[in-house]
């Protein structure tokens, strides 16, 4: 007979065996499973490890192949420099430059050749304005003048007719105002001291016609640049001018130069030195050969010193008027 209690507790034995077993069973199989998904991952791992190798692999072989053409161009190149330079000497290599920096230059200098050329021509453009400016001012102050004076002329016309003034210092006052070309620099203590001679009234008249032949002069030259003509052999100097019948001065009374004796003499020469504008000569001085015979070959035997600048400023300047500087035969 069966003992009920020995046989609970075999069932109860078998019963916790079974759930033993069935643990170990459940256990088995996650292990299984774990299993199965490192196997998975290993998988994976390595194909990707395998996909970056081979793409690791190709980039290495571009990389080498740019390399490798890099070093035959660099090959080829200094095959080509070595070539080339094997051709040509240390010599011919400077003297290529030699010609380049020679080209250079000379553009340089045509650049500025043409710099040049064009401040020559803003230059005289100016002057040939200042010159037309001063003759006009000229002909108004003498239109004005012959306004106010219509009868007071003498006979004279013109520039002439305006220098009337009872001294030698009133004609050259006069001057300043009509004659704007002409500019005078002079002293005026010789100038006054001609008035004191007996033959002060001729040396006005011939003064007065100086002044206005030297205005003429200068105006007729002026407008010919202005209006971009030749100036001509007429206009060439003062004493072209009046040799060809123009002005109110005889050709005789003039001189362009004094002679060699004087000039190569220290003491005359520096006494025909006289001022000028600094727009004339920068040294503000320069001689003055070219005189005039305002007076009679007597004492004071007047002369009147001018240097001829129409050629640039268009201006007359007058350094002196006053007795006859010395000479050999006037000390």
């Amino acid at each position: 007979m069966i003992d009920p209690v020995a046989h609970a507790q075999a069932l109860e034995q078998a019963r916790r065996a079974n759930e033993r077993v069935a643990a170990i069973l459940k256990v088995a199989d996650e292990h299984e499973r774990m299993v199965k998904r490192l196997q998975k991952m290993h998988a994976e791992a390595l194909e990707g490890y395998r996909v970056e190798t081979s793409k690791a692999r190709r980039e290495r072989d571009r990389a080498v192949a740019q390399r490798i053409i890099a070093v035959k161009m660099a090959e080829e190149t200094k095959e080509t420099l070595e070539s080339f330079m094997a051709k040509i000497t240390a010599d011919e290599i400077l003297k290529a430059m030699a010609h380049d920096l020679s080209e250079a230059r000379a553009a340089l200098q045509r650049l500025e050749d043409d710099r040049r050329t064009l401040a020559d021509v803003a230059q005289e453009a100016e002057a040939e304005r200042n010159s037309a400016m001063r003759a006009r001012r000229g002909a108004e102050a003498r239109l004005a003048e012959y306004e106010r004076r219509a009868q007071a002329s003498g006979g004279h016309s013109g520039s002439r007719g305006l220098l009337d003034g009872s001294t030698m210092t009133g004609i050259v006052e006069q001057a300043k105002r009509v004659c704007p070309l002409v500019i005078f620099t002079l002293d005026s203590g010789p100038l006054a001291a001609l008035d004191r001679d007996s033959s002060a009234g001729p040396m006005r008249n011939k003064l007065a016609d100086t002044l206005a032949t030297m205005q003429d002069y200068a105006e007729a030259k002026s407008l010919a640049r202005a209006t971009g003509g030749a100036a001509g052999p007429t206009l060439a100097n003062l004493l072209t001018y009046t040799r060809a019948g123009h002005g109110y001065l005889s050709a005789q009374k003039l001189a362009l130069k004094e002679s060699d004796q004087v000039m190569t003499d220290r003491t005359y020469a520096a006494a025909r030195l006289f001022a000028v504008p600094d727009d004339v000569d920068a040294a503000g001085r320069v001689p003055m050969c070219a005189h005039v015979r305002i007076g009679s070959g007597k004492p004071p035997a007047a002369r009147l010193h001018y240097y001829d600048d129409t050629d640039n400023t268009g201006l007359i300047i007058v350094g002196y008027i006053g007795e006859h500087l010395p000479n050999p035969s006037r000390n």
